[in-house]
């Protein structure tokens, strides 16, 4: 019954309608959307790295500034799979990176690093 109601709409009619009534609701929204949101852009939250990658920072803010416990450090591509993989007893934590990936294990920075480019072109 509920997903013929939702689809009685276009999602644009959906989204017009709760702003409209001040609801509190939202669309689900692809990777590409949500970096394109207004709220992502005007909270300035998706930064591409020195390695390529989207990095979304905390979002929320507290009198106007994000909290200094939310850090800005973020590892570099791998830096902790060693370390996550011997955790878990893999034996696959000391394999080279190219073997780890051949395993499915490692980065596939192509999606959001195309992602990225198109949105910052």
């Amino acid at each position: 019954e509920l997903e013929l109601l939702f689809a009685s709409r276009s999602r644009a009619a959906w989204s017009e309608l709760f702003t409209r009534l001040d609801f509190p609701g939202e669309a689900v929204l692809s990777a590409a959307e949500a970096l394109a949101h207004p709220q992502a852009l005007t909270r300035d939250v998706a930064r591409q790295d020195k390695d390529g990658l989207v990095r979304f920072d905390y979002p929320a803010r507290f009198d106007g500034e994000r909290p200094s416990s939310a850090g800005t450090h973020v590892p570099a591509l791998g830096a902790d799979t060693a370390k996550v993989l011997a955790e878990w007893g893999r034996q696959e934590a000391t394999a080279r990176p190219s073997a780890q990936r051949r395993s499915g294990i490692g980065a596939r920075s192509g999606f959001w690093h195309r992602i990225w480019s198109a949105l910052t072109g």
